[in-house]
């Protein structure tokens, strides 16, 4: 009886021999195989040209061919222009031909720049995310008033959206401006806030603190 449960031991040993395998005197055991996911190339890409339809559609066409993989984009109609910035990744092997497949919409009156970028960015923990809300009288270099308030704080400019409309009561131009930010958590706040309202007496500032 013992040497017909040793031969049907060697027996299962020798199944498993060509696997990833660890034996001992009296069991084995298998190691499955480690997965190891492909390499990615993470880039931004800009895009600027006269708006039509389908810009969008042709670009998320291109992307879903070579299997990339979409992560974050902002994109408008500026004075009949199309603007857009797209965040993607894409496996190392497809890149080379997705670029060439990208660069072919340069062909339709379309401007593309597209540059990779590192994905190994390490989060301070000392910084804070907020979003700046500037309401005023619309005037002339208000942005440039506004962000040069800011890096007296070294305040960081992650993004940034203005407009100007008429004023409901006065039908004056109306000047509105949200950004989102990065901020050292030593930074008050308050002083910010004042800092900007300096620039004219009508601006009203908001924060909120996210993280």
């Amino acid at each position: 009886m013992k040497q017909a449960f040793q031969r049907q031991e060697n027996l299962l040993i020798r199944r498993f021999i060509n696997t990833d395998s660890i034996y001992s005197q009296n069991h084995f055991r298998v190691i499955p195989q480690r997965y190891e996911p492909p390499m990615k190339t993470t880039f931004v890409l800009t895009i600027i040209g006269p708006d039509r339809h389908g810009i969008v559609n042709e670009l998320s066409g291109i992307l879903k061919q070579h299997k990339a993989n979409w992560l974050a984009s902002r994109m408008a109609n500026l004075a009949g222009e199309f603007a857009g910035i797209l965040h993607a990744d894409v496996d190392e092997q497809h890149y080379s031909a997705l670029l060439r497949d990208l660069n072919k919409l340069n062909d339709s009156n379309l401007q593309l720049l597209i540059k990779p970028v590192s994905t190994d960015i390490t989060q301070k923990l000392d910084y804070r995310q907020a979003e700046l809300e500037v309401v005023g009288t619309n005037r002339e270099g208000i942005v440039k008033d506004i962000t040069q308030a800011l890096s007296l704080f070294d305040i960081n400019v992650e993004e940034l959206t203005t407009e100007c409309s008429d004023a409901p009561m006065s039908s004056a131009p109306l000047f509105k401006a949200v950004a989102q930010l990065t901020i050292e958590r030593s930074v008050d706040l308050e002083l910010v806030q004042k800092e900007i309202e300096k620039i004219a007496n009508d601006l009203i500032t908001e924060f909120k603190v996210s993280v």
